[in-house]
């Protein structure tokens, strides 16, 4: 693999990791907090 797509693909997953760690963030503030009957995936 050459050195410039090795780069591309870990910022590709490193972006879609820190989007799934918001994500879930928000997601179990927000089912803690609001009045929503959301299911607790994620607490």
């Amino acid at each position: 693999m050459k050195r410039r797509h090795v780069e591309k693909v870990g910022n590709f997953f490193m972006g879609l990791g820190l989007v799934v760690v918001i994500s879930g963030g928000g997601y179990s503030i927000l089912a803690e907090v609001s009045q929503f009957n959301l299911p607790p995936l994620y607490a």
